[in-house]
Formats: C-alpha cells, sequence, structure tokens
C-alpha cells in the first residue's frame, strides 16, 4: 500500500514472547512499525478502533484500514484507494464484498448496493432471512472523521446500558 506508514494490531489478548517475536520479525521483514495495541477489557465491534482512536491518528493519516483478524486472503488495498480517491465523498469509506449463495449470506453482513455507482444502499448484520447475496469480507477503508460516528453509537449504548 502506498504510503503505508504503521500496522497496528488490536487485540484482547495478553502479549507474550511468541507475539512480541512475530512482532519483530514482521517488522523486519517490512520494515515498519508495527505495534500490538491490547484491550484490557473486550470492547465489542468498533469498540477497539474507539478506543485507541488516539493511537490510530497520531500520524495525522488521511485514511486507515481495519481487516478482521480472522479474514486471510490477497486483498485488493490500493484498488480500495484509488476508488475511494476516484468515488468517495469527503465523508464516506469503503467497505470490501463479495458475493455469497443465499444460504451462506445469512451468516454474514449483508450489503445492498446500487450497481451503477456501487453506492451501499442498505446495510444489515446476519439477517434471518434473505436480504443480498454481497456480503461483507471484514475490511474497510475509513477516513478519520468516521470516529465522530462511531463516537455517537459508543455513547447511545452506553447511556442505553444505563437505562
Amino acid at each position: 500500500v502506498p504510503n503505508l506508514k504503521e500496522i497496528l494490531l488490536i487485540g484482547f489478548y495478553q502479549p507474550n514472547e511468541e507475539l512480541n517475536r512475530f512482532l519483530f520479525s514482521a517488522q523486519q521483514e517490512f520494515k515498519m512499525s508495527i505495534r500490538y495495541l491490547q484491550e484490557f477489557a473486550a470492547l465489542g465491534t468498533g469498540g477497539g478502533i474507539y478506543h485507541f482512536r488516539d493511537q490510530i491518528l497520531s500520524g495525522s493519516p488521511e485514511a486507515f484500514f481495519v481487516l478482521n483478524a480472522d479474514v486471510c486472503s490477497a486483498f485488493p488495498l490500493t484498488e480500495m484507494l484509488n476508488f475511494q480517491k476516484e468515488h468517495g465523498e469527503p465523508n464516506s469509506f469503503v467497505i470490501l464484498g463479495t458475493t455469497a449463495n443465499r444460504k451462506q449470506s445469512l451468516n454474514y453482513g449483508c450489503i445492498v448496493e446500487n450497481e451503477d455507482t456501487n453506492e451501499v444502499l442498505h446495510y444489515v448484520e446476519k439477517p434471518s432471512t434473505f436480504v443480498s447475496d454481497i456480503i461483507n469480507c471484514g475490511i474497510y477503508l475509513f477516513n478519520p472523521e468516521i470516529f465522530q460516528h462511531i463516537g455517537a453509537v459508543f455513547q447511545k449504548n452506553q447511556q442505553d446500558m444505563l437505562l
């Protein structure tokens, strides 16, 4: 990825010797900073990136990728950057999707898109009935403005828990 400056791994697991060896080896191989940020309590979907937003924003990135750790593949990250530059609005983000069959799609977040523009029209996380055969790959390209949206949801969830 052009201009990639740092990789942050966010997790709930206690760092250990194997993880430290992996981080050191990966830093040597890729010649860049790779850091592990530990959640001390499970923070839920989006909670980890919101909690570590100051770390993520410390280099003043124009954009940043979020990848779920249970997904392994060769990802079209450069293509996602190009797509965002060509089609993105100032507060938009890019989500990578792929097609699945009707039964498989019930196990994933489903995306309904405008076929002409690829704009997300509707999104349902693990629907109980068929919504779309386009599923979320767990790969996102965000602008820093996403933290305003995550923060609003996080605060609403906190208020709901208090009620």
